[in-house]
């Protein structure tokens, strides 16, 4: 189930209330077709979601299988609330609302309610999945559309938080 876990916690807390995985059992068997045809791709069932790599497959190939299976899935999986992305080298199947930004906003609540807030956020990535990460942290400490201030900071606890971005390669 999407949640996040306290260092130390025994619980997790859900992230989204009605979490519905009917969809995963589908999108595995479909998965699982297209690991079988290509080699050196293999399939991850996660808590949440459903990836395929093909990091190790050939990649000419290994993307081209990766677009027509995203489009199966986008036909098939129509009617329930997921979202099917493609990274490099994978393709996940994974709850709509449910990305690296959500958790993101979490955890900074979390750290504001129990400890003041935070000082310093280092955020790095690679991958057009990172993007919803980055995002929210514009959105919270400014720089982006929607944030809190155009200024490129965010008064915080009595501190002034700037954002800054670096994009290297391509």
């Amino acid at each position: 189930l999407p949640g996040a876990r306290a260092t130390g916690a025994g619980h997790w807390e859900q992230i989204i209330e009605s979490f519905d995985d009917e969809w995963k059992d589908l999108a595995h068997a479909i998965v699982e077709m297209y690991a079988m045809r290509t080699n050196g791709s293999y399939v991850q069932r996660k808590g949440s979601s459903i990836v395929w790599r093909y990091e190790e497959a050939d990649l000419e190939f290994g993307a081209t299988q990766a677009k027509e299976m995203r489009e199966h899935l986008d036909n098939l999986l129509q009617p329930y609330p997921v979202v099917v992305n493609v990274g490099k080298g994978y393709v996940e199947i994974k709850p709509a609302g449910v990305n690296k930004g959500v958790i993101v906003e979490h955890m900074l609540d979390h750290l504001r309610v129990h400890s003041g807030g935070v000082d310093f956020v280092l955020c790095v990535g690679d991958d057009s999945a990172d993007e919803f990460m980055f995002g929210a942290l514009a959105r919270r400490f400014g720089g982006g559309p929607g944030s809190p201030s155009t200024q490129g900071g965010h008064q915080g606890g009595g501190h002034q938080l700037g954002l800054g971005g670096l994009s290297v390669g391509g």
